[in-house]
């Protein structure tokens, strides 16, 4: 059953009836950064002295609570909140941030055309030979708006994986 565990991409803990710690999965040590034998058999109450916060989403009822978990004489004490506004905020910030870095990517890319665009007009107006224009002048322009436009994607594409995974 611990190998089953263990191979659960999820944190696990087990507690017995008394609050100890009868199994930590390898990511669950990672998490809380303890060792199993540091848990293993210990009341929960030796390893955590202070209090305990954390959110949770319950799709059931479209909520985000946030809980404050405490010791208290007769067991634990659990407060929670409502903070589904804050989280919606946080959310809207978060997707007003992804827009505006994709903003700022469209006006590089557009000054980048921009100046692309004048360089080439430039060297039009003053060239008549166009395999010289063409060889020693556009070329290498294409090139440079190119290679701008991909390094574009690529920070695209990583600030779409920084949203996806946040």
């Amino acid at each position: 059953m611990a190998t089953f565990l263990d191979s659960i991409t999820d944190g696990v803990i087990i507690l017995d009836t008394q609050w100890r710690f009868i199994f930590i999965n390898d990511l669950g040590t990672r998490i809380f950064d303890k060792g199993y034998e540091e848990l293993i058999g210990k009341n929960v109450y030796e390893v955590w002295r202070t209090s305990v916060q954390l959110e949770a989403y319950y799709s059931q009822f479209n909520l985000w609570l946030e809980h404050n978990i405490y010791r208290s004489v007769n067991g634990i004490s659990i407060y929670f909140r409502d903070i589904t506004q804050r989280k919606q905020i946080e959310a809207e910030r978060h997707e007003l941030f992804i827009c505006e870095q994709n903003a700022r990517q469209e006006v590089e890319l557009a000054q980048a055309r921009y100046a692309f665009l004048s360089q080439a007009g430039r060297v039009l107006a003053t060239s008549l030979d166009i395999q010289t224009t063409l060889s020693f002048y556009v070329a290498p322009l294409c090139l440079m708006v190119v290679n701008m436009y991909q390094n574009l994607l690529r920070t695209t594409h990583i600030l779409n994986n920084i949203y996806i995974h946040t």
